[in-house]
């Protein structure tokens, strides 16, 4: 089982190799970590450091969806609400540059984009109790969705976390593969139906929607390197 959607650095893909340094002039690929190897980046412009800060705000998205439901207390850094990037750099300390400033102006640019995701992702973790449980899970808290937990090439995740005095469950899933996964998707709770408020493969507004969107097919195809979060709702 391998879900990766870390924010470790972005590596530039030389030809057939993997180039150990930051080289944007000479890139053929984006190389971001997910999968193990250089993949399709949606709008990906050659040899343009745009469309690398493209690929790692994609990224981006995915990590943040995994860290802020997470159980215990979400840590952000300064600029994860815009994506702020250090290049790589994981030493970054005594740099009066850009990347150590807080870009007002990357703010602004993706205020209605990848900023909203993180504002309304925000919200929804402080309005839904089963978000944050100040215990453990127990037996009645969650159902995991997977048959072959010993499977090293999976790289698909998916959960339904339990609402028992709502019936408000939420279900996650989580492809890090580089093609679609046909997700069956469980029944909902009785008298409810499912919605779905996150799919990261869509672009803003779509990629979240508050109230959500009635979804009554049985299964979801979960595009490449992408999230979706489903709510039971009346």
């Amino acid at each position: 089982m391998q879900i990766d959607f870390g924010r470790i650095g972005i590596w530039i893909a030389m030809g057939h190799g993997q180039s150990s340094q930051f080289r944007p002039i000479l890139a053929d690929s984006v190389w971001i970590g997910i999968g193990g190897g250089p993949i399709p980046v949606p709008n990906l412009i050659r040899n343009s450091m745009d469309a690398i800060a493209s690929a790692f705000l994609w990224k981006d998205t995915n990590s943040f969806i995994m860290h802020i439901l997470e159980k215990g207390t979400p840590m952000m850094l300064m600029g994860d609400e815009y994506g702020h990037t250090r290049y790589g750099n994981n030493n970054s300390y005594g740099h009066d540059t850009q990347i150590n400033h807080f870009l007002w102006h990357q703010l602004e640019e993706r205020r209605t984009s990848h900023f909203r995701f993180f504002s309304e992702m925000i919200k929804y973790r402080l309005k839904h109790h089963i978000l944050g449980r100040d215990r453990f899970l127990g037996k009645n808290d969650i159902t995991w969705h997977e048959d072959n937990w010993g499977n090293p090439d999976s790289k698909f995740l998916a959960f339904t976390l339990h609402d028992e005095e709502f019936g408000g469950d939420i279900y996650l899933a989580f492809n890090a593969h580089d093609y679609f996964v046909h997700a069956t998707v469980p029944s909902p709770p009785h008298q409810k139906c499912w919605h779905r408020v996150v799919d990261t493969n869509l672009k803003s507004p779509e990629d979240f929607v508050p109230d959500g969107i009635p979804f009554s097919k049985t299964v979801y195809n979960i595009a490449p390197y992408s999230s979706i979060l489903l709510q039971a709702k009346p």
